[in-house]
């Protein structure tokens, strides 16, 4: 089971397109967990991502209720952060160390069991049943469409300025900062596809950013990881040997994500902006 597209349907009043949508976004995160899957654990935290991109789209209007929502989501998703990052460490490890017979027995030393942590399952549902209780009560009335264009406007200028902080010091934590505000931009543009369905392009672009960018950061969590190995998990050559790695694809991933972002994030809004004024 796949993520599923959620987008603001432009049939239905501003208001109650942004409840609805923010209702699907919370029904199929819930259904996810249901899985009790790790698979499950990342398709919800997606969900969750994406729920957080139209809270900010909404923030205006939302006013004082904004802060609990956004809180109550990303705690939910916290919840559930342990195994989602220790998956995508035992991932990351396999893909780097696998095809490399010296380093093989490295990636050994990060797997997990199969399945999630039922009690973080359970937590994470409750803590999202709440929010979806909180959203089913929204009365948007003030939202017009001609306020979403401003809501997009400010996510990219965000993560234009994140770019442009990484492209002066581009460092494991610089670069994670933009791929997050990039992800917001990436997700806000896909909850106004209808409106802008040559913007489809602009979103594939910005997924394989995301993708560059946390290749980046999973081998930088990957080399804090091989930081804390007891001293006799591996020897001195393998783990200079996998460091050396390490920073060759982070070097080929920063540059591929730069080039690509010089194209993203040139300096001027994208035509979504302009069409959804219209």
């Amino acid at each position: 089971m796949s993520t599923p597209r959620v987008a603001l349907d432009p049939r239905l009043p501003p208001g109650r397109a942004a409840r609805e949508a923010a209702l699907a976004l919370l029904d199929g995160a819930l259904a996810r967990l249901s899985r009790g899957d790790a698979g499950a654990v990342h398709d919800a935290r997606r969900a969750s991502k994406q729920l957080r991109a139209l809270l900010r789209l909404l923030k205006p209007q939302l006013g004082a209720r904004y802060a609990g929502a956004n809180a109550g989501v990303r705690d939910a998703a916290r919840v559930l952060a342990a195994r989602r990052e220790a998956d995508v460490l035992a991932e990351t490890a396999a893909a780097l160390f696998a095809r490399d017979a010296q380093l093989r027995p490295l990636a050994r030393l990060f797997r997990v069991p199969a399945g999630a942590d039922a009690a973080a399952v359970l937590e994470a549902q409750r803590r999202l049943r709440a929010q979806r209780r909180r959203v089913a009560g929204w009365r948007l009335r003030g939202l017009s469409a001609d306020q979403v264009p401003d809501g997009l406007l400010r996510t990219y200028r965000q993560a234009r300025r994140a770019f442009r902080a990484a492209r002066r010091r581009a460092g494991a934590a610089a670069l994670h900062e933009w791929r997050k505000q990039a992800k917001y931009h990436r997700n806000q543009l896909a909850l106004v596809a209808p409106l802008w369905p040559q913007g489809r392009a602009r979103i594939r672009g910005l997924d394989t950013l995301s993708d560059l960018l946390g290749w980046h950061h999973d081998l930088h969590v990957l080399e804090l990881a091989l930081a804390r190995l007891p001293a006799r998990a591996a020897s001195p050559r393998q783990l200079a040997r996998a460091r050396k790695r390490i920073a060759a694809e982070q070097s080929r991933a920063a540059a591929a994500a730069f080039e690509l972002g010089a194209i993203l994030f040139s300096g001027r809004a994208p035509d979504v902006v302009e069409v959804a004024k219209r």
